[in-house]
């Protein structure tokens, strides 16, 4: 597709353009092949007068999910609900980013009847990060679904996560609450520095430390995208191995997080649901190998 700048166009980003004039979102416009007289450019390039744009626009991947057999540890079950321990390293569900192996690829194998309120997310109520292991809840109909989301909407329940921080955490508890939305530099992460973020807070408790790491505990009362990873970073001490928030990484490990606790009332049986979830074996090794010693937490 071309098209001409007229006058009173010019002066304008060319993403600006394209948004408004083919009402294109934001999103498919950064995955678009984008030419200016031939040329390919920058979405931040200034329009003049008589350019012709030319757009090709990616075609969105259609997606599914891909069963596999990958071994997913029940930590509770009844007929409304199961908690399962996520490990790291897969997706919770198929996206435009991921469409290879993920958690419901195994949960349809898993389970003979799950929530399908969403086809491509059957079960999912709430989302672990891709790097992030441990505790998540997997509603099994539409009506627990439902009850669920309004229990993580209105912040009924208990969520506790161990991390693995860089340095010495200077903290015995802390608590940090700030605005976190996209970041206005870097759309792949979030952040306190954003136009409109969403109230999120988190309480930090550690559990031991020295001059490398540090082993603590996090509470959140909100469940925002990234919150823990982020706030860690704001605190100066951004959790191990975290490669989108710290440049010391180390590309062959992942993030040192793991959800760990969860209390909740049953949304159909009113039964008090505690659960924990053990420390996997890299973040132990961790431990162990910056001279931390063996795990031992209770909450």
């Amino acid at each position: 597709m071309k098209i001409k700048v007229i006058d009173g166009m010019e002066n304008i980003r060319v993403d600006k353009f394209l948004s408004s004039s083919l009402n294109l979102s934001r999103n498919i416009i950064s995955k678009s092949k984008i030419l200016v007289n031939g040329e390919e450019t920058k979405l931040s390039y200034k329009l003049k007068l008589d350019d012709i744009v030319e757009i090709e626009v990616i075609e969105k991947k259609e997606l599914k999910i891909v069963e596999n057999n990958i071994k997913i540890k029940t930590i509770y079950e009844d007929e409304y609900l199961a908690v399962v321990d996520k490990p790291y390293g897969i997706v919770v569900h198929p996206s435009e980013t991921s469409n290879d192996d993920s958690l419901v690829g195994s949960l349809v194998n898993k389970f003979e009847k799950l929530s399908d309120i969403d086809k491509l997310r059957p079960g999912i109520v709430h989302r672990l990060d891709k790097d992030t292991s441990g505790l998540i809840i997997i509603a099994k109909d539409n009506d627990t679904h439902l009850k669920l989301q309004e229990m993580f909407k209105s912040h009924n329940l208990e969520k506790v996560y161990l991390a693995i921080l860089k340095g010495n955490f200077k903290y015995d508890k802390i608590t940090v609450k700030s605005y976190i939305g996209r970041d206005k530099k870097n759309r792949k992460k979030m952040s306190s520095n954003t136009d409109k973020g969403r109230l999120a807070i988190s309480h930090f408790e550690k559990i031991k430390s020295n001059d490398k790491i540090s082993l603590v505990k996090v509470s959140i009362e909100t469940g925002r995208t990234h919150q823990i990873r982020v706030h860690a970073k704001e605190l100066n001490y951004p959790v191990l191995y975290d490669s989108l928030y710290t440049k010391d990484n180390n590309s062959k490990k992942r993030q040192q997080l793991h959800s760990y606790y969860l209390k909740f009332t049953h949304p159909i049986t009113n039964n008090v649901i505690e659960l924990k979830c053990e420390m996997p074996d890299d973040m132990i090794k961790t431990l162990k190998n910056f001279d931390l010693g063996d795990f031992d937490v209770r909450i």
